[in-house]
């Protein structure tokens, strides 16, 4: 059974309690139901909330503690400097300038995105980048030709059958042997704070304003998608807060509110984010059944 799209469910990357209190975030949050946008329309979502992305997305505690060091962490043996990178639902263009940041150069990098106004943010910025407006279930790429594809806080926006199509996409884009890192909202968080236990979609605050579609299901239930379009799955963590007084400087407010809505942190915490490390099959590797 699925879940009704209900308003007021938050998510992780999106949650307004726990990383922007103000009281402008909420007035933006009644905004979008006020004005009859489609939240399940990515494009419009994120067209709207555009400027607010580009400039809190990559100030959050969430990314800065736990997403970065997860991609960092993922990508480490990889010698990225002349590996061509696809970046999956690029938004404005964060994770693009975190590759860059980790030896990637941005004429290797393509990135793409539904919204045409967080694309126009992200080719300002990274000028040097590819950067496409599309679906990434559809988007024509070319064949075998990217060595990494990694896709952030993307996947709790597709349902099953758009996972599986993007997953598929993915899949005939990488070269053989060629890595996908996936990283997103650790259903544990969503279970935790807003009681979302069954599959699928509900509707989430964003802490830069408004609100947009999300969908739940469980990460055994993701791998299996991602499986079943052809990668070999090479590991899966799931991430909650770190422990440090270093993590708390970060962001201090958003820390104590983690706290404060019981996450707790290191082993003992709240998973706050899944990872799924996983390869297109080389050439001639036999693929377990």
């Amino acid at each position: 059974m699925k879940r009704k799209i209900t308003p007021m469910a938050l998510n992780d990357e999106h949650d307004v309690q726990a990383e922007d209190t103000t009281v402008e975030a909420a007035t933006e949050d009644t905004t979008s139901r006020r004005s009859g946008m489609d939240l399940t329309n990515n494009a419009q979502v994120y067209d709207a909330g555009a400027e607010a992305f580009h400039t809190k997305a990559p100030k959050l505690l969430s990314w800065e503690a736990v997403g970065r060091p997860a991609l960092e962490h993922s990508l480490a043996d990889m010698d990225l400097s002349q590996a061509q990178i696809y970046d999956g639902g690029s938004a404005s263009g964060r994770i693009t300038k975190q590759l860059i940041a980790m030896g990637a150069q941005p004429q290797n990098i393509t990135g793409v995105e539904i919204s045409p106004d967080q694309v126009a943010l992200a080719q300002q910025d990274i000028p040097e980048a590819h950067f496409i407006v599309g679906d990434l279930s559809t988007v024509e790429l070319p064949s075998d030709h990217f060595d990494v594809a990694v896709r952030h806080m993307v996947d709790e926006h597709l349902s099953n059958e758009a996972l599986a199509a993007t997953s598929r996409n993915t899949l005939d884009a990488l070269k053989p042997g060629g890595r996908l890192v996936t990283i997103w909202t650790d259903p544990q968080r969503v279970a935790h704070t807003e009681h979302v236990t069954e599959e699928g979609p509900f509707v989430t605050n964003f802490p830069w304003g408004g609100q947009g579609t999300n969908y739940y299901r469980e990460v055994d239930r993701s791998a299996q998608i991602i499986r079943d379009a052809g990668f070999v799955i090479d590991r899966i963590e799931e991430l909650p807060i770190p422990d440090g007084d270093d993590v708390r400087d970060i962001d201090p407010q958003a820390y104590d509110n983690y706290m404060g809505q019981g996450y707790g942190h290191g082993e003992a915490g709240i998973r706050v984010r899944a990872v799924i490390i996983a390869h297109k099959p080389a050439v001639g590797e036999v693929v377990a059944a």
